[in-house]
Parts: C-alpha cells; sequence; structure tokens
C-alpha cells in the first residue's frame, strides 16, 4: 500500500505529453487494462483497490463536469470518490483521474434497476412527466434509489445528457450504488 501512493504522488507530479505516453508508462509498470470507453481508459494493478481513468479520446467535458461534482460533494456516497486529478488543457487536452475499484452490478434485479433510473431519468429531461409524477409511478423505489434520481436530475441538462447504464453505476465495498460516469456533453 505505501509502495502504491508513493507511485500514485509521483505518477500526479509528472507532466505527461499525451495520454500515449502516460498509458505507454502505465503498461511498462504492470497496469493492465480493465475498461474502455467512448472518451476513455481504465487501467489498474492487479490486485489493487485502485484505478486509473485516462482520457484518451476527444475530451470529455462531461466527464470533467462530473469530477468536479463530486470534488464539491463529497460526503454523498453515491458519487465516487475522486484521490486524485489532473487536467492537461493546452494543445492535446486530456485527462487523467485516480479512483477507487468498484464493483459491477451483477444480480438480475440491480440490472432492472438500472433500467428503471434510466426511465425516469429520460423522462425527466425530455420533459415528458414531472418529477411528482415520476416518483408517484415508481412507488416501490427505496430512499437510496429516490437519491440518485435526485442527485441525477440536479445536473444541468441543457447541457449534459444522462448516460446510465450498467457500467456508469457500480458498487462500493459497503454495496452502494455509485455513480461512477453518468452524463456526457450534449454536442451542439
Amino acid at each position: 500500500m505505501i509502495f502504491e501512493t508513493l507511485f500514485y504522488k509521483r505518477l500526479f507530479s509528472k507532466n505527461w505529453n499525451n495520454p500515449n505516453e502516460l498509458i505507454t508508462y502505465l503498461e511498462d509498470k504492470g497496469f493492465v487494462k480493465i475498461g474502455q470507453g467512448w472518451y476513455s481508459v481504465v487501467y489498474s494493478l492487479p490486485n489493487s483497490s485502485f484505478v486509473i481513468k485516462i482520457n484518451s479520446g476527444d475530451f470529455d467535458y462531461g466527464f470533467c463536469y462530473f469530477i468536479n461534482m463530486c470534488i464539491e460533494n463529497k460526503i454523498n456516497p453515491h458519487l465516487i470518490d475522486i484521490f486524485a486529478y489532473k487536467e492537461y488543457t493546452l494543445y492535446n487536452p486530456f485527462y487523467f483521474v485516480l479512483l477507487p475499484k468498484l464493483k459491477e452490478l451483477s444480480t438480475f434485479e440491480e440490472n432492472a434497476n438500472i433500467t428503471i433510473l434510466r426511465t425516469m431519468c429520460n423522462l425527466y429531461q425530455n420533459k415528458i412527466e414531472s418529477y411528482d409524477s415520476i416518483i408517484s409511478k415508481f412507488p416501490y423505489i427505496d430512499e437510496e434509489f429516490k437519491d440518485l434520481f435526485d442527485l441525477l436530475i440536479s445536473i444541468d441538462t441543457t447541457i449534459y445528457k444522462f448516460d446510465i447504464c450498467q457500467s456508469n453505476i457500480l458498487q462500493d465495498h459497503k454495496n452502494r450504488w455509485v455513480l461512477s460516469d453518468p452524463i456526457h456533453k450534449i454536442k451542439k
């Protein structure tokens, strides 16, 4: 654990020219790619409790907004912990961030609940239903679920679009649902 802490401090203190330079460095140090999305890749050391998410495509303004939301609301258990974050905005913009390693939701019920949450968010974002109307349509949702919905609808939906799927809502070590990357910027 001490080695990892020192390694991450050094990693975030260095200046990187581009995401490929950082990725090559991590792979040389034994990191393996454990995930990939539209805008980023995720690396981790085997048996580590941390991951490094690296923006490796178009700059992901939605995730940067979400990172700031997480930093400003550190005590919210449904927002991912940000241990370190570095953003480069000149020439070749990219970022990388140190996050806890979370687990995917695994049961049919959990995945069905993601579909319900996505439906609720779409009804709200597309102004099809009011908040109270949406909540009344789903009377069986628990407080944790309602808290997630309340958190999501606090996001400015004129700029950002919800991206609710199995890989963007994960579970922490206490089996709480955690938003890990629930939005992207609307392209205009």
